[in-house]
């Protein structure tokens, strides 16, 4: 009995510290410059005290770029699909982080928040170097991050999309009905239009809808006045 005590409070311990060792990041990141081998960036955590703020706004620069993305780079889109916490734990609670960064991070400014201290960070990711430790552990990129030779294995996983607006057995489901409601209702259009530019943003290749509508409507007329 007493065994089976020790054990649930040893658990116990140990989901506190797990929970305990979570990190509130932040999203609050600005491109400073890069390319595909290094990045700039400027970032601003909140914390009780200021070097506890400088940690969080360089580890959240890391955080931002693996689930969050950044405005800017592969359209703001997230190196990775998907989050492991296996890999972001040792990631930030071992500092394997730090190799990844390009000479000292600089505190650019801090100020002092109700109780808590903010501090904004700039610093230098080197991008190709993070970018291969995170395939080395089988991390799932991103379309737009994925490599042309992921992305032509994974063609099948990333088509291009064509959106479309929505008929039912009223509208019928040609080509024709789907032009129909377009051109009768601008909100459709609208909606359309900013579907597909969602996707474009996230590394997904589309095709124009509408310009296809209107191609189509083109060649109908042309045949017709061939047909005259």
């Amino acid at each position: 009995m007493k065994r089976n005590t020790l054990i649930c409070f040893i658990q116990m311990i140990l989901c506190y510290a797990l929970t305990g060792a979570a990190q509130n990041f932040s999203d609050d990141m600005q491109l400073v410059g890069g390319d595909d081998n290094t990045v700039t960036v400027t970032v601003k955590a909140v914390a009780p005290k200021k070097k506890d703020a400088e940690r969080l706004a360089v580890q959240s620069a890391f955080n931002c770029l693996m689930h969050s993305g950044v405005n800017g780079i592969k359209g703001g889109m997230p190196i990775l699909s998907e989050a492991k916490k296996d890999y972001d734990y040792r990631l930030f609670n071992e500092n394997r982080y730090i190799v990844y960064i390009i000479g000292k991070p600089e505190t650019v400014s801090t100020k002092k928040i109700a109780n808590n201290q903010q501090a904004t960070v700039r610093l230098t990711i080197n991008l190709a170097a993070f970018k291969a430790d995170l395939k080395r552990n089988k991390q799932i990129f991103s379309p737009a991050w994925a490599d042309a030779k992921a992305r032509e294995a994974t063609s099948a996983l990333n088509p291009t999309i064509v959106v479309v607006p929505y008929t039912d057995s009223s509208d019928g489901y040609s080509f024709e009905a789907m032009r129909t409601r377009i051109e009768n209702n601008p909100i459709e259009r609208y909606a359309v239009e900013r579907v597909a530019e969602a996707f474009q943003n996230n590394g997904f290749k589309t095709r124009d809808f509408i310009a296809q509508l209107q191609n189509s409507k083109n060649r109908s007329m042309l045949r017709e006045g061939a047909q005259s």
